[in-house]
């Protein structure tokens, strides 16, 4: 996302002073006049500093979850290297890893023992590998912080 660089404010006319006050009357209408010029100027450019804040902001937000969710990719790999088909029936001890024919996505086995239910059907015995990143931001007053983890 591109960001917008705010515009200058122009200069306020000299202010009115009672050391001249052949010119005061001029000068203060002059004055007051430039300060509807200034309000609009002055909300421009907090319009462009807050978008650009959102786009800062929503890029953070796209980065983080980019890295948890390269980090999880690469948690994955490295526990289903090698990872063998998951066969019904079979004795598996905690901590096996095997793919579902159902998903190909890998499961840890949590518990000793064998079953016929596929591990993507079967969340008692089977933990997921790799899907457990998450990513959230919380407003706290001005500033954003981020929670995260795999």
């Amino acid at each position: 996302m591109s960001q917008t660089a705010p515009t200058a404010i122009s200069a306020l006319p000299e202010a009115p002073s009672t050391n001249d006050p052949a010119n005061f009357d001029s000068e203060g209408d002059a004055f007051v006049a430039s300060l509807a010029t200034l309000r609009t100027e002055t909300n421009a450019i907090s319009t462009v500093n807050y978008n650009n804040a959102v786009d800062c902001y929503n890029n953070a937000v796209a980065a983080a979850a980019s890295q948890v969710a390269a980090a999880a990719s690469e948690a994955a790999a490295a526990a289903s290297s090698g990872a063998t088909i998951w066969v019904s029936g079979t004795t598996y001890a905690i901590g096996n890893v095997r793919f579902s024919p159902i998903n190909f996505l890998s499961y840890r086995r949590t518990t000793n023992g064998a079953g016929t239910t596929d591990p993507s059907l079967d969340s008692t015995n089977w933990a997921i590998i790799g899907t457990s990143a998450y990513i959230t931001f919380a407003a706290a007053s001005s500033n954003y912080i981020f929670y995260g983890g795999l």
